[in-house]
């Protein structure tokens, strides 16, 4: 399993590489987020506005992921309104199976 951001100006954080066997849980998630993402992001972004966006994978829909989001991320949005699980819809996904 592969982890990676693309900011909109072309900002790419070096892809994360999850052990083999892994399946990713909040703990996971979470613990992902607070070592590696968030510092990324507070790097990259620095005071610019950006959209945090995922799929729907249990580990992102869950309620402590969802709480530590809102927490931890100023444009955060709720998955109700996330757009469908299709490449087409998101340019993260399109960008790194391209470049994997």
């Amino acid at each position: 399993m592969v982890f990676g951001i693309i900011s909109s100006n072309g900002d790419v954080m070096k892809q994360y590489f999850f052990p083999q066997e892994l399946k990713l849980n909040n703990e996971g998630y979470l613990d992902l987020m607070k070592t590696i993402v968030k510092n990324w992001i507070l790097k990259v972004a620095n005071r610019q506005l950006y959209m945090w966006q995922q799929d729907s994978a249990p580990c992102y829909t869950s309620h402590v992921s969802q709480m530590w989001l809102a927490d931890n991320h100023k444009d955060h949005t709720s998955p109700n309104i996330w757009p469908p699980n299709s490449p087409d819809c998101n340019a993260c996904n399109l960008y790194l199976w391209g470049s994997v």
